[in-house]
This record gives C-alpha cells, structure tokens and sequence, in this order.
C-alpha cells in the first residue's frame, strides 16, 4: 500500500530525485499480502499504521472513480483503522445534507442502513460490487456493536435520495423558525426562492427543472439568507448547506472544492469534533500543497492547484493532524 503513496509522490518530485527513483522506490515499498476486504489479518498494515501515526484525518484517494482494486484496498484499510487505530467516522465525498443529517435520524437497523447507503452515497461507489462487502456487511454490522463506524458526507453537489426528499422542506421549516423567511422582500419572493432551491436540487434527475430565471432568484435568497446567518451568528449545519448549495450553482470545481473543505471542517469542529475521521475521495481532490506545484497546462491548474486538500490544509492544525494516501492501480 506504501507502494501507492511513494509513487503519487515521485511523481510530483521526479526532478528531485532524478535518476534514483528506481533504488527509492525499492527502499521504500512494503509488501502487502492481500486485498481481501473480510480478512481480519492486518498485520502487513502495520507500515501504514506507522506511517499515520496519531493523525486524527486519513484521507485515502483513487486515481479515478472505477478502480475497483483500490476499492477493495480502501475497504480492507477502513477496517483497520476502524479495528485499530479508532477511527470512527467515515465520510465520503457525497452530498453533505443527505447523507451526513440522514445518517442521524436513520433507523440503526441492517436493512434501513444498506438501503440508505446504497441511495445517498453515488452509485459509482454504492452500487460498485468491490464496495459491496463495506456498505452491505461491514457498516450495517458495525452499528450493532459497541464500536460504530458512522457515515457522513462533504460534497457541496446537494441532490442524492435524501436531499431531493427533505431539503427543500427542512430549510423552510429553518428560515421560517429563525425568522429569516419574514426578511424577504415578499412571500412571493421567499416562495420563488424555496422553488429554485427544489429546482436545483431536482436538475440531475428531471433536466429543465432549475429553469432559467431560477438563477436570480437562488442568487439573491442565498445573499440575503447568509446575511441573516452572519448577523445570528449561527453556528448551525445551516450556513454550510447554503454555501454548499451556493458552491453546487456555480457548478466549477474550484468552488466545489473549497465547499468541501470547509464542510470537512464542519463535520470535524462540530458534528463529530472528538472523532478521527477517514476521508474517502479522489486522488487528485486530497492532494495537499498542490499550490507548490509548477506547470503552465489550463486543465491542470483548474482541477489540481485549487483543491479540496490544499484548502484543508491552509489550517497549520489540520496540516499536522492529516495524513493522505493516494492509490493507483494497474
């Protein structure tokens, strides 16, 4: 497993190391002796283990969203760091409000949690046959003893089973409680608004449901509602959904990732603030320090220099407490 991190890293620093990465590499690697998700063997992880040392956040990657062997090598190193290292939270890069507020009010019961899983995390993972054995056993059985593995997510892209069934009902209820919906300049206007947030929301499924005029609408509901946040000083879940919700309008991968950053620190600093936390996402949205890297290509400096883990990382606190681990396979 060592292998996948050395060789993510080699390439970034190939210059470096010049004509000496094959004795590197060499140096470095250790053997891991399988991928089997329900072996309860681990002590050919004892390196990673090492290597994370007290880091409170593993964020484990995958070079693209069909790798089904590191599937399977994420999986068997969740139940290590479950098993022995007392990581309790697992959280995916999917949508934030579905999946982490869902979770909560789940009924902790094998058939409830397998059917949640398989609709509020993205069907390129749970319905991935090498995801099968960590959400349809490890999960659902984990929860019925006394050390849980919970879920949560922290993609801005708001829109999976449980969002698409209760958001748009949930942030009425909030605004019209804080009194924010009274601030509106008139009902038909904070109605205009809830509907762009449902058409917003509803646009993966039904294309043409955020029509056009929707956009001023959610821009100018969105502005006012962050205002009457900021003024509150609300350090509820709710100024992270908007700005969540703000993030997945503009739809570009900067602001997606910064959104999850900031949502990862969330579930950190408030929903789970004494949890160690792994972090399951692309290889290229962990990537620490990708503003120290220099290349000249448009695509590269959009998807790689503004990411999810160089934001995370910014916080000195979160450098020292956060271990990556990239995976490529062949």
């Amino acid at each position: 497993m060592k292998l996948f991190s050395t060789a993510v890293c080699l390439l970034l620093c190939a210059p470096t190391f010049a004509q000496d990465i094959r004795s590197y590499v060499t140096t470095n690697t250790v053997r891991v002796a399988t991928l089997d998700a329900a072996s309860d063997e681990y002590q050919d992880l004892a390196a990673v283990g090492q290597a994370i040392g007290d880091a409170r956040v593993v964020m484990l990657g995958e070079q693209d969203h069909g790798d089904g062997p590191a599937f399977q090598a994420k999986t068997r190193l969740i139940k290590y760091l479950h098993e022995r290292k007392g990581f309790t939270v697992l959280a995916f890069e999917s949508d934030f409000y579905g999946l982490t507020t869902g979770w909560e009010k789940l009924t902790q019961q094998p058939d409830s949690i397998r059917r949640f899983l398989r609709y509020n995390i993205f069907p390129l993972w749970a319905r991935s046959e090498d995801c099968r054995y960590l959400f349809q056993h490890y999960i659902p059985q984990s929860l019925q003893t006394a050390n849980p593995l919970h879920v949560a997510g922290f993609d801005s892209q708001l829109y999976l089973s449980y969002s698409y069934l209760h958001l748009r009902k949930d942030l009425d209820s909030y605004l019209v409680r804080q009194g924010i919906a009274g601030k509106f300049p008139s009902p038909a206007a904070y109605q205009q608004f809830i509907e762009a947030v449902q058409g917003l929301i509803a646009e993966p499924r039904t294309p043409g449901a955020f029509r056009p005029g929707m956009r001023k609408d959610l821009e100018n509901g969105l502005q006012l509602v962050s205002q009457a946040q900021l003024a509150a000083h609300d350090t509820s879940a709710w100024p992270r959904v908007l700005a969540s919700l703000q993030a997945y309008m503009v739809q570009g991968d900067e602001a997606r990732d910064k959104a999850m950053a900031d949502n990862l620190k969330f579930l950190l600093t408030n929903q789970y603030e004494d949890a160690k936390v792994i972090v399951w996402a692309a290889n290229t949205h962990i990537m620490k320090h990708t503003d120290r890297i220099t290349g000249k290509g448009k695509d590269f400096n959009r998807v790689i220099f503004h990411n999810m883990g160089t934001y995370f990382v910014q916080d000195p606190l979160w450098a020292r407490q956060t271990y990556v681990l990239g995976f490529a396979s062949y």
